[in-house]
């Protein structure tokens, strides 16, 4: 589990700041925890499906996934939660075609009164012919939402092409324009929309859950993947960009901890007592790493980030002593050697975290990893800003 590791980590750090100068502290726990709410307040994304029910919807989650997702057992009018082996989960309420006033039942308004979505998808199928669907179901789980919880959930429109589809191109884009025009008409709903798509969810899974390359033929899915990050609270984002693998959510995320981590080394780096800033930095980098880790897809595993450092050159002995030596001994110098200190220990955690990222989410062989690292070790130290996901 994510939580007990992470919490463990950020409380480690967040002792070992206790111990830091008082008027220290405060800017490095504002750098902090913005993150440990991120990570550790997460909770999967709720996602209001309605439209034309013949689209598939666990195929077209399937499809943003890579993997066919396991449904959690529980009454199917309800919220039910759909994960992916540690990888990730979301959490649907499917209101197509349940009839009751206004197009939603008792049951889905019921559902919608105990937890808004953060999220309405609006579906509908992408076969040039097929009828559109009925948009006031829509209305009426929007203007719902808004007078129960006091807000109005985002919406985004997406076309599918089902699973036994292959269009081309042109065909998809027609099917996005004639469902972006249906919604924009919509004045109840117009001004909530987020960017239509039209997707392809066409791709096979092999009985034992591998993705099958030869018959992927996929189109735009990514595009849905990093649409929802996107437009999902800060909350909902984390597992969201885990299940679906959103590579702009993850990479967003991977930067704000990499800025709040790295400005966080450089304001601890500048402190004047020589070796007394090890520890602190060593938690930061590894927790750093982890979380990109983390982000990544990947389980949530200190070691893993350990070995990462060392493979990079982090030898967690003589020649990691005698490199922070140096750096800390640079203190020793009255005037600049303080803030050259700082600026050495966020210039090293940045070009870390920047490695980590190209390493777990892009995907860079290790021995590209190792050149990464040491040209960025060579660079100027950024500035430090933006560092919210």
């Amino acid at each position: 589990m994510k939580a007990p590791l992470l919490l463990e980590q950020f409380e480690r750090l967040e002792r070992l700041i206790e111990k830091l100068p008082e008027g220290l502290q405060k800017p490095i726990l504002r750098e902090i925890v913005p993150l440990k709410e991120l990570f550790l307040r997460g909770r999967p994304p709720r996602l209001a499906l309605v439209g034309d029910a013949t689209v598939e919807a666990p195929a077209l989650f399937a499809a943003l996934a890579d993997a066919e997702l396991e449904a959690h057992a529980g009454d199917p009018r309800a919220w039910r939660e759909l994960t992916r082996g540690g990888r990730g989960s979301l959490r649907l309420l499917d209101v197509r075609a349940t009839g009751g006033v206004g197009g939603i039942s008792d049951h889905a308004r019921e559902a919608l009164t105990a937890e808004p979505p953060d999220l309405v998808l609006f579906l509908e199928n992408a076969a040039e012919g097929t009828a559109g669907a009925d948009v006031s179901p829509l209305e009426t789980l929007v203007q719902l939402v808004e007078d129960r919880h006091g807000h109005r959930p985002g919406l985004i429109g997406v076309a599918v092409a089902g699973p036994d589809a292959f269009p081309s191109a042109g065909e998809l884009e027609a099917a996005r324009r004639r469902l972006e025009l249906r919604l924009a008409d919509c004045a109840r709903i117009g001004g909530h929309l987020a960017p239509v798509l039209a997707v392809g969810s066409a791709v096979r899974f092999r009985p034992d859950g591998s993705l099958d390359a030869a018959t992927d033929a996929r189109i735009h899915t990514g595009q849905l993947s990093d649409l929802l990050a996107t437009e999902l609270p800060n909350e909902a984002k984390l597992e969201l960009v885990r299940l679906t693998g959103a590579k702009q959510g993850q990479l967003a995320i991977a930067r704000a901890l990499t800025k709040s981590m790295s400005a966080a080394a450089g304001a601890i780096g500048a402190q004047p007592i020589p070796l007394a800033d090890l520890p602190f930095l060593l938690a930061l980098q590894v927790l750093m790493v982890t979380g990109i880790l983390y982000a990544s897809g990947r389980e949530a595993n200190v070691r893993s980030g350990f070995e990462f450092l060392g493979a990079l050159g982090f030898n967690f002995g003589a020649g990691l002593a005698l490199r922070e030596i140096a750096r800390s001994l640079v203190k020793l110098f009255p005037g600049w050697g303080n803030a050259i200190s700082g600026l050495i220990a966020a210039g090293g955690t940045y070009a870390l975290g920047r490695t980590a990222t190209a390493y777990f989410i892009d995907g860079i062989p290790l021995k590209d990893a190792k050149k990464l690292f040491r040209r960025m070790r060579r660079q100027a130290p950024p500035v430090l800003e933006d560092r919210q996901p």
